[in-house]
């Protein structure tokens, strides 16, 4: 998943998880970075154009906050 206009912000209330996160090269295929393993209390920021999956952990549900610009559910 990706967007090309407007930040988000995740903030972990519950569970953990893996967050993949990377970059679309030239010929739009992710080139991905290090995995981070994100947990309850954390919070992170993905600029726009920034391509993520987030994975959750097993046998725990994963709950977070999102905090994005109202016209990512347009």
């Amino acid at each position: 998943v990706y967007h090309t206009e407007g930040d988000e912000i995740f903030q972990i209330l519950a569970g953990h998880a893996t967050l993949y996160s990377g970059k679309l090269d030239d010929n739009k295929s992710p080139i991905w970075y290090e995995p981070l393993q994100v947990k309850e209390g954390d919070a992170f920021h993905l600029p726009a154009n920034i391509v993520f999956q987030l994975e959750a952990g097993a046998n725990h549900p994963l709950v977070f906050s999102l905090y994005t610009p109202e016209d990512h559910f347009k």
